[in-house]
């Protein structure tokens, strides 16, 4: 199978490409568009002119390829607009969501889940797609609140990728100790699967 990876960071792209080679996985192609994800940060993907830039380049993947998977929040909607017209496209965090909520839900119905994000720029795509996968499971009882905590997303946008996991996991250290109230904690971007 030939499967094409869209990334909007290079660190994404070597963070998935070293997964896939631990797991023997068939080699993929890797395609990185940063400015992708600078046009939906400045505008926001609803803005027309961007997501035609963000579908098309999808579209083009797609011609030689078998399937298509988007590693960035932000830019997921428009895959799942694609996938259901038809086409093989997915996104990375349909993935997570569905296996952080059916552990939650196994664990317990009633169980509080926090999604932690660090772009706000990913928040609605992030919460519809939590919500969505809720729904399909069947697990309504769960309390599923997606947090933005702010500040390492500036550093990542900067290239500053040790400043930003350093920063990210001080906040997450403060976060989960200080934490009475949820049960279970999500990363939901896939930039902060290294913290």
């Amino acid at each position: 199978m030939n499967l094409v990876f869209l990334h909007t960071a290079q660190s994404n792209a070597e963070l998935f490409s070293e997964a896939m080679h631990r797991e023997n996985l068939p080699e993929a192609t890797h395609l990185v568009r940063e400015d992708l994800l600078r046009q939906a940060g400045d505008v926001g993907l609803g803005n027309p002119v961007v997501w035609h830039s963000v579908e098309e380049a999808m579209r083009v993947e797609l011609q030689g390829c078998d399937g298509l998977i988007c590693t960035c929040s932000t830019l997921g909607p428009v895959a799942d607009h694609l996938h259901q017209q038809g086409l093989a496209t997915t996104r990375s965090d349909a993935f997570l969501a569905k296996a952080f909520l059916s552990h939650a839900h196994q664990c317990d119905p009633q169980a509080r889940c926090a999604v932690v994000i660090v772009a706000a720029s990913t928040k609605v795509a992030t919460q519809a797609l939590f919500e969505a996968v809720q729904a399909h499971l069947g697990a309504n009882g769960l309390q599923v609140d997606v947090m933005l905590i702010e500040g390492p997303w500036d550093l990542f946008l900067k290239g500053d990728h040790q400043a930003y996991l350093q920063t990210l996991a001080d906040a997450l250290e403060t976060l989960v100790d200080g934490n009475q109230y949820y049960q279970h904690f999500a990363l939901a971007q896939a930039s902060m699967a290294q913290c």
